[in-house]
């Protein structure tokens, strides 16, 4: 970026420079302009892309809402528009925040945009072998991490794959920040772990949209983590089979271009409007669920999981997509329609690949699975995840109700799907 605002205050300067020869000026007056022009391109230039952004950022917020808030909105309620955003058993405490930029007037930016969201706590980075470096010296891990994904040496979705395969963040939400707005990067830095995406420039409130419902999913995890383990205390004294409930988005590990499902919110959102004719989105339901969470131990439901998961995953995302474990045996599927296959023939190749997998010991809950038909992405930005992922799945419990019955009840019809 630096680069790109020396070359226009060169040009700047250069324009001045033979205007002025043109004009009749002598050669040192001319250079000196050429000198002036120069400078006031390479101040001016940053500020008025940085005003641009704040204006756009906030059309954006208006008309369409982040990217961020159909996170919320997918997951029932806005929390912007809340006033009991966090919960009342854990109180939020100041987020530590790594910013990583190869620019210093972003790095110079992003504190300012931070501090007025009410996050003042951020270190910088310049490079990507500085921020591995800062996160393996410090004693407190980071809580929200936002990296450039176009640094020279080690870019951004790199450095996020490096950052996730370090124990303490690989759940740390990482907010991807580029100039460049296209598949290619949006892909790989999903499928390096990122959580979440923006374009430069950025606005005071955009940014600090995405700051504060990273802090959300944050207080969000820690609360899952108390509940847990409160839950197996609980559970020795009690008929709780589970510390965690059946509806519960469970964390499953080891599985390629495996996302949370607001990850998986956040990257649809954010596909360009003239992409979205290239792309499904799928859901795959687990049939009788509820069975399955009655007989299994915790231990063996995490495990069927992933052996679902993994199956699904070599299935459609082999030459691109995601995938996002929803709770309630629903997986969502982000997947390129070139490689599109009639759901029936994919839903028989994977309980092919599922016949011998159990979810019990007693081998008494075998792995079904039902596969809705694809669904195209609505294109209004603000609904879109929810929208396109409620008709995803809807159409999975179809399919999962028309095997067990042999045919739909009308309140499924109803539904809309």
């Amino acid at each position: 970026m630096i680069v790109v605002n020396i070359g226009i205050g060169m040009f700047a300067g250069l324009v001045t420079f033979l205007s002025a020869l043109i004009l009749g000026v002598s050669f040192w007056p001319a250079l000196l302009l050429y000198s002036l022009a120069g400078t006031l391109g390479l101040v001016i230039v940053p500020l008025m892309r940085l005003a641009i952004g704040t204006f756009e950022g906030r059309a954006d917020l208006t008309s369409d809402t982040s990217s961020s808030a159909i996170q919320t909105d997918y997951s029932s309620g806005d929390p912007t528009a809340d006033q009991e955003v966090f919960p009342t058993d854990i109180q939020p405490q100041p987020m530590r925040i790594l910013a990583v930029d190869d620019d210093p007037y972003i790095l110079e930016l992003i504190p300012m945009i931070s501090a007025k969201a009410g996050f003042s706590e951020v270190t910088s980075a310049s490079s990507g072998e500085l921020a591995l470096d800062i996160l393996a010296k410090t004693n407190t891990a980071f809580d929200c991490l936002l990296f450039d994904i176009n640094m020279p040496e080690m870019d951004g979705i790199e450095l996020c794959e490096r950052v996730r395969s370090l124990s303490a963040y690989r759940h740390t939400p990482i907010i991807m920040l580029t100039a460049m707005r296209d598949m290619k990067n949006m892909d790989g830095a999903f499928r390096a772990g990122a959580t979440d995406y923006t374009t430069k420039p950025f606005d005071i409130g955009d940014l600090g949209a995405r700051l504060q419902f990273a802090q959300e999913a944050i207080i969000a995890r820690q609360e899952a983590s108390t509940t847990a383990k409160t839950g197996s205390v609980a559970s020795m004294s009690s008929a709780r089979r589970h510390a965690f409930d059946l509806d519960d988005e469970v964390p499953i590990e080891g599985v390629k271009n495996l996302v949370t499902s607001a990850a998986l919110a956040n990257y649809i959102t954010q596909v360009p409007a003239k992409e979205l004719t290239g792309i499904d989105v799928v859901g795959v339901k687990i049939d009788q669920i509820d069975e399955v969470y009655a007989k299994a131990t915790s231990g063996e439901f995490i495990a069927g999981l992933k052996e679902v998961a993994t199956a699904v995953g070599s299935s459609f995302t082999a030459s691109g997509g995601l995938l996002a474990y929803t709770g309630n045996g629903l997986f969502l599927v982000i997947s390129d329609i070139a490689s599109r296959r009639s759901s029936s023939s994919i839903e028989a190749e994977l309980q092919a690949l599922l016949a011998d997998k159990f979810f019990d010991g007693e081998h008494n809950s075998p792995m079904k699975i039902s596969i809705g038909e694809p669904v195209a992405p609505n294109v209004a930005k603000a609904q879109r995840a929810r929208i396109t992922f409620d008709r995803a799945a809807v159409r999975a419990e179809n399919r999962a109700i028309q095997k067990q019955f042999g045919t739909l009840p009308s309140i499924v019809h109803r539904r809309g799907a």
